[in-house]
This record gives structure tokens, sequence and C-alpha cells, in this order.
């Protein structure tokens, strides 16, 4: 007979072999499993039941064998047929706006022939509003999200309609109540589309929200309240954009404030409302010129500062004219800091920021001035943005300061070289030589940061350019005011000629002395260009006494050029055979 100590390990044994056992058949269920819907090729091993003991298992019920089944390929979700596409999504976006646009005339027009009164109107709006949304949350849990999500929509409009009645045409609602509800409302929007995940919902309340003021236009002019309502909106725009980073609703609310803004401008706009309009339009800037620098929104940032500064030059300019190039440089830090507090995080952002920047600069110039210093600003403009192009190494800065200097060069010579119609000025120093020098200065300048020779060989020729034809009005100024009338033009002839042999004479000279080759090909080549003038012109159209000056004094200068090369020859050959010959 056995001990209870015996039985007690009896028992034990027991228990474990059926757990093993159970535990066997389930692996081997699994392996059948896998085995079946092709995710293993292993066969399941038979094995003889584990012995623990003496003591024999009760038999486990064997399961049922498993059916064989084969997968079909899981094929990918198709995208939906465009005829769902327009019938379900598109129908339904275009039905709920016409519904707003219907109500809203079916509204007026009770309104009109006085069927109900204020508080019925406003109590109706409300109720259609809620049961609205009541209706889209109860379709939504049904599956119907779509469906659901315009009348969603239409609810938040018929809010938006309500309460905006409800305070400025029917003044059932005071100021601080009406504009909490609509708060509230634009908070809703939001809940809601952050609820749905749905773009289309916060762009139908939104697009019902702006449309409110323009349906129920009552003929009077109410800015301020147009304008705070609008900021409610926009604020409310602006919060679901930056939350779900969706671009359409920041463009759709500058969009409608850029259209409400314009509709009162043209029946209120007038002397007396120009400051209240533009204190409307530089909280609005400000709003959105806030949402773009957050969420990068490159297009809203141009688009919002080009219409900002053409709207406010026209409200402003004909009483505040003297301001209005301090207000283009104000806008123009305002962005220069924008690119600098943004440069190494975002930068394109910064580089679009750091163009708008350089772009009111240049029209503050010739808005807050005029004549000779647009050019002399622009110059000096223009050599700055090269050298920032080199100092933070930005290639797209050099090509802003080229075009730059081609309105620098444009004007010089349609317009700056007309500065005197008279003789009567002091020869070098005048206005019209300073400001061709100080061109000159500036180009040479943006020469020594260009990034490549050819730009930089580019500007220097084009910096000698200017100066020589300064120095030629210069000679044109004297010839007009010291030589008789009838020899007037053979002077200035001779003189810019001789001008121009001296000029090479010092290129050359420069360019020896410097070790710099592209100062002696200037040289040679403006040289040749005095000797085909020579020889092409001078000698036909001069008189005699000038031709024989004119040949005498160049044919020494040519000599002189001449003797240089002959006496240096053997250093400007080690120049070009040691390779150290600078360019400039």
């Amino acid at each position: 007979m056995s001990s209870p100590e015996q039985e007690q390990m009896d028992a034990i044994s027991g228990a474990l072999a059926r757990v093993l056992e159970r535990q066997r058949q389930l692996d081997d269920r699994l392996l059948r499993i896998e085995a079946a819907m092709g995710l293993s090729s292993v066969t399941p091993p038979v094995e003889a039941p584990v012995a623990a003991s003496s003591v024999e298992p009760p038999p486990m019920p064997q399961p049922p064998p498993l059916p064989q089944y084969i997968p079909a390929e899981i094929q990918p979700a198709a995208h939906p047929a465009l005829e769902t596409t327009f019938g379900l999504g598109w129908l339904n976006r275009i039905a709920v706006v016409t519904l707003i646009f219907g109500v809203g005339f079916l509204f007026k027009y009770l309104v009109d022939n006085q069927w109900i009164g204020p508080g019925m109107r406003v109590a109706l709006g409300i109720a259609a509003a809620t049961l609205s949304l009541f209706l889209g949350e109860w379709i939504s849990l049904r599956g119907q999200k779509i469906f659901a999500r315009g009348l969603t929509g239409l609810g938040l409009a018929l809010l938006y309609l309500s309460f905006y009645a409800g305070f400025a045409f029917y003044h059932l609602l005071p100021q601080s109540a009406a504009f909490l509800l609509m708060f509230i409302t634009t908070a809703a929007a939001a809940a809601l589309a952050l609820h749905y995940d749905s773009q289309a919902v916060a762009l139908l309340g939104l697009a019902g929200g702006y449309l409110t003021p323009v349906l129920l236009s009552t003929g009077e002019d109410r800015m301020w309240t147009l304008a705070a309502y609008t900021f409610v909106l926009n604020l409310g725009a602006l919060a679901i954009a930056r939350i779900k980073r969706w671009p359409a609703p920041e463009y759709l609310a500058w969009v409608a404030t850029g259209l409400l803004f314009q509709g009162w401008s043209a029946d209120w706009l007038n002397d007396e409302t120009r400051l209240a309009a533009f204190t409307w339009l530089s909280i609005s800037f400000v709003l959105f010129f806030t949402a773009s620098a957050l969420a990068s929104r490159l297009w809203l940032l141009a688009a919002n500062t080009g219409v900002y500064f053409a709207a406010s030059y026209a409200l402003l300019d004909r009483s505040y004219h003297n301001w209005m190039g301090a207000f283009a440089i104000a806008l123009a830090l305002l962005h220069g800091g924008l690119a600098n507090a943004v440069w190494r995080k975002h930068n394109w952002l910064a580089q679009l920021s750091a163009a708008i920047a350089v772009v009111l600069l240049t029209l503050a110039i010739p808005i807050q001035f005029a004549g000779f210093r647009i050019t002399m600003l622009w110059s000096l403009e223009a050599a700055a943005i090269a050298w920032l192009g080199a100092r933070f190494s930005q290639p797209r800065y050099q090509i802003g300061a080229w075009l730059l200097f081609a309105l620098v060069l444009l004007r010089l010579f349609t317009l700056d070289a007309r500065i005197y119609s008279t003789s009567a000025y002091t020869a070098l120093a005048n206005r019209r030589f300073l400001t061709f020098a100080l061109a000159a200065a500036s180009l040479w300048i943006a020469s020594r940061f260009a990034r490549s020779q050819e730009p930089q060989s580019i500007a220097y020729g084009a910096g000698h350019l200017v100066l020589l034809w300064a120095l030629a009005l210069e000679v044109n100024g004297w010839a007009a005011r010291t030589a008789d009338a009838a020899d007037v033009a053979s002077v200035e002839s001779t003189g810019i000629s001789i001008l121009m042999a001296v000029y090479a004479l010092a290129l050359v000279v420069a360019g020896v002395a410097l070790r710099s080759s592209l100062n002696r090909i200037l040289g040679l080549g403006l040289m040749a260009l005095v000797i085909a003038k020579l020889y092409l012109l001078d000698v036909w159209s001069l008189s005699r006494g000038f031709r024989i000056t004119a040949f005498l004094a160049l044919g020494g200068l040519l000599l002189l050029v001449s003797y240089l090369y002959s006496r240096f020859k053997p250093a400007i050959e080690k120049l070009w055979k040691a390779g150290d010959n600078s360019f400039l």
C-alpha cells in the first residue's frame, strides 16, 4: 500500500503529463493552421505521448481536422470610381453650398415681407443649425461619413448666420455675447473638423461664415463689426490649418478677407475712413504673416506682403507720401528679421523673406527719393547684396545684385546722362559725375565678391565703361563751354579719342604694376578701339588742325604703350609662364 506522499507525487506527475500533452496538441494544431494558410511548409511531427509516471492520463478529445484553406491573393483596395467620387463627394459639397444660398435667399425673402419677427428668425436659424449638426453626427455613426460632413458644414454655416444677424441687424444680442457665440461656433467648427478628420467640414463651415455678411447685407457701413467678425473667423481657420497641417483653410481665409475688404472699400472708402481701413488691413496682414511664417507657406507669404503693400500705398500715398518710403523700409526690416530667424531651419522661407526684403528696399528708394539719388542708392544696395551673397554663400543673392545693377545701368544711360541740358556746371565736381563714379565703384566692389571669373570680369569691365562714359560726358561739357560753336563737334571728337587713349594707357600701366591680366587686356582692347575710331572716323570728319592734333597725340600715346610692353616684356612673359598672374 502506498504512502500519502507517494500518492501526492503521482497526482502531480499526472497533472504535469496532461499539461504537456495539451501543449503538444496546441503546437500541432498551430502548425496545421500555418500549413493550411501557406505560411509554413513544415509537417507537424507525430510524437508518442509523454509518459511521466505509471499512471496513465485520461485520453484527451482530438480536435476535428481543419479544412484545407488556400487564401486568395490579397488585392489592394481599388480607388473610388469617378462616378462615386463625383456623386458622393462633390455633389454632397455642391448641395450643401446650394442649400446655404437657398436658405439665405429664403430667409431674406421672409424678412423683406415681414412674415416672421426678428426673434423668430434667429431662433429658426439656430434650430435648423442644431438639427443639421445632430443629423450629421447620427448619420456619421452609421458609417455615411462623407454625407454627414456636408450636413455638419451646413449646420455650422447656419449658426454663423444666426448669431451675426442677431447682433448686427436685429440687436437681440449685445456685442460681447455675439462675439462669444461666434467664437464658440468657430471653436465648434474646429472641434468637428478634428473629430471627423475632415478638411471639407472646416472649409464648408468657413465658407458659410464668410458668406454670412454678404447674404445679410443691409447697405449700412459697419466696418468695425465686419473687421472683428472676419478676425474671429480667421483665427479659427488658421487654428484648424495649424493643428491639421491643412493649407486650404489658410488660403480660403486670406482670399475671403481680401474680398470682404474690397467689397467694403468699393462702397465706403473715403478720406475719413482711410486710417480705419488701413488698421483693418494691417491687423489682417500681421495675422497671415505670422501664419505663413509658422507654417512655411511661401506663396501665402509673398502674396500677403505684395497685396498689403500695394493696398496700403493706394490708401495712404495721397495724404502721407513722405512716409511711404519709411513704410516700405519697415516692411523690409520685418522680412529681413524673419529671414534671419529661420535661416538654419527653413532655408527656402529664409531666402524668400530675404528676397521680399530686397524688393521692398529697392521700391523704397524711388518712393522716397528722386533723380540721381535713386541711381546712387540702388548702386550701394546692389554692392551690399553682392557682399551678403558672398558672406552667406548664397548665389541667388548675386543674381539679385546683377538685376539691380541692370536697373542702375538703364537709369545711367537713359536718365542720369541727361541731368544737364546746358553747359553751366563745374567739371567733375557735379552730381552727374558723382552718380556715375559711385556706380562704377559699386560695380568694382561687386566684382570682388563674384563667385566665378565670368561675372567678375563683366562687373569689373562694366565699372570701367561707366567711368569712361562719365569722363566722355565731361569732355563734351568742357568742349561746349570753351570751344567756338563751329568747332564744338571737332573738339568733342578729338577730346574723346585722347581720353580713350589715356584711359587705355592707365589700364595697361595698372595691369603691369598690379600683375592684372584683365586690366592689360581691357587697356589693349580700348587702344584698338581708339585706333579704329582714328582711322575710320576722325580722319574723315575732323578739320586739318584737329586731325593733326589727334594723330600726333594718339601716335605718341601708342608709342608709349609699345615702349611699356618692350620694357617689361620679360617680366610680363614670366608672369604668364609662372601662372602667378591675378585676373584682377
